[in-house]
């Protein structure tokens, strides 16, 4: 995400991205993090950037705050997680620019794939605009896929 004009850019991320975004995590998706996963944030989002394998990125803004991470395990399970920097204006341009990065993933794995909680608007959107194939589950939680084109 590249023009000055724009408010965010996405770059490899760095242990450090990893830090400063758990420093700064909404606190609904804080909880959920917490609940889910059964340990700190701070932990979390360091363990994720562990497992990525090289797939993570980092949202950051014009002034140096670490928006999001965004990234697949080694299996093709895409994740991100934003903070509060993560506002409307910049989801709206990550959201609509997103496609390329979501596409390299998809080139390396062949096929990603999660669940989330079905009340993220922010992470729903992203899969949805990103063509991602999209089905409510009865616990609270959406699955969803999407695979390379053959």
């Amino acid at each position: 995400m590249a023009d000055r004009d724009k408010r965010a850019h996405v770059f490899h991320a760095t242990p450090e991205h990893a830090l400063a975004l758990s420093d700064n995590l909404y606190p609904e998706d804080a909880r959920d993090l917490e609940r889910g996963w059964g340990c700190k944030p701070d932990e979390v989002v360091l363990d994720a950037f562990r497992h990525s394998g090289g797939s993570c990125y980092a949202i950051v803004t014009d002034d140096s705050s670490v928006a999001g991470i965004f990234g697949s395990t080694i299996d093709g399970n895409i994740w991100m997680m934003t903070g509060k920097a993560f506002d409307k204006r910049v989801a709206f341009q990550f959201i609509r620019e997103s496609g390329p990065w979501v596409e390299q993933l998809i080139k390396k794995h062949g096929r990603l794939y999660g669940h989330i909680n079905a009340n993220n608007l922010k992470m729903i959107r992203w899969l949805e605009s990103s063509g991602f194939e999209i089905e409510d589950l009865e616990n609270g939680y959406v699955r969803f896929e999407k695979c390379a084109r053959r």
